[in-house]
């Protein structure tokens, strides 16, 4: 009887011994216990930039996102290792895995359990794809999975060639999931060299131009909170100015102050602005202590793996982009005509934001940025 009792309670998946630490676990068979704790943030959507990580799988070797620039890349995240429910899900998908290889899609799980505990599940299970050990949470949290238990919810990312989330799966259903989610990237049929949609042509990642609608993006900031630049018009906006900057290009630093005296002065006229840094060597703890230092007074995002500026075809610090209250791009270039302060003769990016406020054309629409080119991750 006693045997019995336990072999029933394993099965269940209600608790679990990993790296010899006893942690509780929820099965999709046991119910979830009344909590007045705060929820977990909500996944990120599609079209944000999705975040960077390195992680090590279940023989210690690390992955990063950026190894895998270029290509499909699909993330499930689920609660926890050798559970009922995330056994059934991982032996779906190693079934599955020729058929991820053949539409060129590199496959992960993620939980926040150690290294260990993914070497026990795989050896198990005989599980034919990395898991990912997300031991400190940091990137179930980035994603927006970290639930209030500690665990990761079981969402699935598709994340494109280019970097961003094309795809998100928040109903998992762990019977069907591997053939969901090959159906899934058939729809999408994205294309592992350009990152567009092989049938339309067109994808988040499509490049932006003068006088054409802008796709809403999402970054986080130095404090890894994840910001969405759209809603174009929202709260009274009828202007976002988009600034590349950088830490260490003395030509950017030299616009600090000019750049913090924009934001300052067209703030009352209903102008937001932000700052975006794309250098893959310029951490978010040195932006965010440069802003301080500089008193920029603007957010300033981190754009990983420079897929913004990719997007932008952003090329240097600073770099100027202008976009109304319909979401379309109305200018590009420089913010000024020089350098140094004193010597300036045209103020380009002041005279095209007070035409955009007028509801006029901006009279020069492109112009020549210059300054410290961006350094980015593949080149």
């Amino acid at each position: 009887m006693k045997r019995n009792f336990s072999l029933g309670m394993a099965a269940l998946g209600v608790c679990a011994l990993v790296g010899g630490v006893a942690w509780q676990a929820q099965s999709e068979d046991v119910p979830k216990p009344q909590t007045t704790a705060k929820t977990a943030a909500a996944p990120l959507t599609v079209g944000a930039v999705a975040p960077a990580f390195s992680l090590r799988d279940q023989d210690n070797k690390a992955h990063s996102l950026a190894d895998y620039k270029g290509k499909t890349v699909v993330l499930t995240f689920y609660p926890a290792d050798m559970t009922a429910g995330c056994t059934l899900e991982a032996r779906g998908l190693t079934q599955a895995l020729p058929e991820f290889q053949k539409r060129n899609a590199q496959l992960f799980g993620v939980s926040v359990q150690d290294v260990a505990s993914k070497k026990m599940f795989c050896d198990k299970e005989g599980i034919g794809y990395s898991l990912l050990a997300d031991a400190e949470k940091s990137t179930s949290k980035s994603y927006g999975v970290l639930n209030n238990r500690g665990l990761a919810n079981r969402v699935t990312f598709i994340v494109a060639p280019d970097g961003t989330i094309a795809d998100v799966d928040t109903s998992v259903n762990v019977n069907t999931h591997a053939a969901d989610i090959l159906k899934r990237l058939d729809t999408l049929k994205l294309n592992a060299d350009t990152g567009t949609n092989a049938d339309t042509g067109t994808h988040a990642n499509q490049k932006v131009a003068v006088d054409a609608p802008v796709t809403p993006f999402t970054l986080a900031d130095a404090k890894g909170e994840n910001t969405t630049v759209g809603n174009w018009n929202a709260n009274g906006t009828k202007a976002t100015v988009l600034l590349w900057v950088s830490v260490q290009c003395p030509v950017s630093n030299a616009y600090n102050t000019r750049m913090a005296q924009i934001a300052n002065e067209y703030k009352a006229k209903g102008v937001r602005v932000f700052g975006i840094n794309s250098n893959k060597a310029e951490a978010p703890a040195q932006i965010a202590q440069h802003a301080t230092e500089h008193n920029l007074g603007f957010p300033i995002l981190k754009d990983t793996n420079n897929v913004i500026a990719d997007r932008f075809t952003a090329q240097v610090t600073p770099e100027a982009y202008i976009i109304d209250d319909k979401g379309v791009l109305r200018y590009h270039g420089r913010i000024d005509d020089s350098q140094n302060a004193a010597d300036i003769k045209s103020r380009d990016l002041n005279v095209a934001l007070e035409a955009v406020l007028a509801g006029q054309d901006v009279p020069n629409k492109k112009t020549r940025a210059f300054g410290c080119s961006i350094k980015r991750v593949d080149g």
